[in-house]
């Protein structure tokens, strides 16, 4: 019995100092304490300095989050994120939605932005309708006032003309006169228009920015010979 003894002790011993000398970094990657957790994640727009920020911040017990955000505001960091962005550039988008991804080993929790204080980054160009002229005759050009404005920059103020009633002089439309922008927030101007045959005609003049995002405002007028 005692001449096993010393081979018992040997095969103990190359055990311990096998686990004792072991790679740290064969150890798991994520120790399972718990997925991610969501300490911080908002938008926060600012009006005076025409400025959005996405704040995100993580925290995981098992070591650092890889985290991920694309939409609105796109970035990458670690365990926290801060980007800012112009209302330039973020005005193309109607949600100013954001999602991202945190990753800690192999767990990954996806959540999205919520916005604040929630207001367009960019209205619609705005019309103010032309009083409709008194008398229109055929082939006597007829004035028509027109004012349009927008926040940012316009893109074209337009008029169209149609013969017929609505809606069915939907289908046949004439542009008679375009104004193009140029990058200018105001077109206040007088637009010329002239009919060729009597009758009813539809009118519609319109207004866009630089987005296409517009109004229009529509008539029906009475043409005499």
């Amino acid at each position: 019995m005692r001449s096993s003894s010393p081979a018992l002790l040997v095969l103990i011993s190359g055990i311990v100092q096998s686990l004792g000398c072991s790679n740290p970094s064969s150890a798991p990657e994520n120790s399972n304490l718990g997925p991610p957790v969501i300490l911080e994640n908002r938008i926060v727009l600012d009006s005076s300095a025409k400025l959005g920020w996405l704040r995100l911040v993580i925290q995981d017990p098992d070591g650092p989050v890889a985290v991920e955000c694309g939409g609105a505001f796109e970035g990458l960091g670690e365990d926290s994120l801060v980007v800012s962005r112009p209302f330039a550039d973020l005005r193309s988008q109607r949600y100013l939605s954001t999602a991202c991804n945190a990753t800690q080993g192999d767990t990954t929790v996806t959540t999205f932005a919520i916005m604040e204080d929630e207001y367009p980054l960019d209205n619609p160009a705005v019309l103010e309708p032309p009083d409709q002229p008194t008398s229109l005759r055929v082939g006597v050009p007829s004035a028509w006032p027109v004012r349009a404005t927008d926040d940012w920059a316009l893109g074209e103020v337009w008029f169209g003309i149609a013969p017929g009633h609505f809606p069915d002089c939907t289908t046949d439309w004439t542009r008679v006169a375009t104004l193009v922008g140029a990058g200018r927030t105001v077109i206040d101007t007088t637009l010329t228009a002239t009919f060729d045959t009597a009758g009813f005609h539809c009118v519609v003049i319109g207004a866009e920015d630089d987005l296409s995002q517009g109004r229009a405002t529509s008539y029906e007028v009475e043409v005499s010979p």
